[in-house]
């Protein structure tokens, strides 16, 4: 049985939904590790300082997880400038190049 081109894109949609999943999820501990967050259900609008009562230590801790788990280069205050949000680290990362 050959796949036909709308089983291909259906696959392709499927593949990137589950990539999607695992990538919030893998944040989600991420944020959860660094800013000690257990019990928080953590959504994409939650503000890092605000919300999470992170302090600049936690967002030095934070960068340096980010970078290790995705392979690049952050600056501290690019992050700071740019980032308020868990949703805001996502296309943070996006813009990074990292591959999510």
């Amino acid at each position: 049985m050959t796949n036909t081109f709308s089983d291909n894109i259906l696959l392709n949609s499927w593949y990137y939904v589950i990539k999607g999943a695992f990538f919030m999820e893998r944040l989600f501990e991420i944020i959860e590790e660094q800013l000690h967050t257990t019990g928080v259900e953590l959504t994409e609008d939650l503000t890092l300082k605000d919300d999470l009562g992170a302090d600049s230590i936690d967002l030095v801790e934070l960068v340096m997880a980010l970078e290790e788990e995705y392979g690049i280069e952050v600056s501290y205050e690019e992050l700071e400038k740019k980032v308020k949000t868990i949703g805001d680290i996502v296309e943070f990362l996006r813009e990074q190049g990292a591959d999510i």
